[in-house]
């Protein structure tokens, strides 16, 4: 009799100056299938590439999605507003996921500068090195206009995003 294992994820969470905000794992088993079922359709209907908007009492979140090679940059915005910027690595594209790593630290360095947060001069590169796989990144971004309700849903749509992109497309 074998043993199933529980497919799961790296979140490793940084702030804007690229420190460490914490670092867990995602199992599958712990995710609404419904959130799951709704996430990896919307994957499959709009492609590798896409910006849209969610429909229904969702029409507020906005995702941003550029993948390659089973890597992938997102960013979600409540009301047209960045909420949390996103990089998903597989494991499956070393090359990949070097440039879009050095692109999400380029973005997030433009985004935040030094000079402002407090960051070092090596700030975010850690993203670079990590060798957790399935990996997701997130950076949830500061903004007095969104609510704690809508932060909550940025949460939970990003880590369904990882789990359709990352574990479930997985054979």
């Amino acid at each position: 009799m074998g043993t199933t294992k529980t497919k799961r994820f790296c979140i490793d969470a940084l702030g804007i100056d690229g420190a460490s905000i914490g670092k867990a794992f995602q199992e599958q088993n712990k995710l609404s299938l419904k959130w799951l079922a709704i996430i990896t359709e919307h994957l499959k209907t709009q492609g590798a590439v896409f910006d849209t908007g969610l429909s229904g009492p969702l029409a507020h979140i906005r995702i941003k999605f550029t993948s390659a090679n089973s890597a992938a940059l997102i960013t979600l915005s409540v009301h047209d507003k960045p909420a949390a910027s996103v990089l998903l690595f597989s494991g499956e594209s070393p090359e990949t996921e070097q440039a879009l790593g050095k692109m999400f630290v380029q973005s997030m360095r433009r985004s935040f500068p030094l000079n402002a947060t407090g960051g070092k001069a090596d700030a975010f590169e850690q993203v670079l090195s990590e060798k957790d796989r399935p990996l997701m990144v997130v950076v949830p971004i500061p903004n007095d206009n969104i609510d704690e309700s809508d932060r909550e849903l940025i949460k939970e749509i990003s880590q369904h995003l990882a789990d359709a992109f990352l574990v479930r497309a997985k054979p």
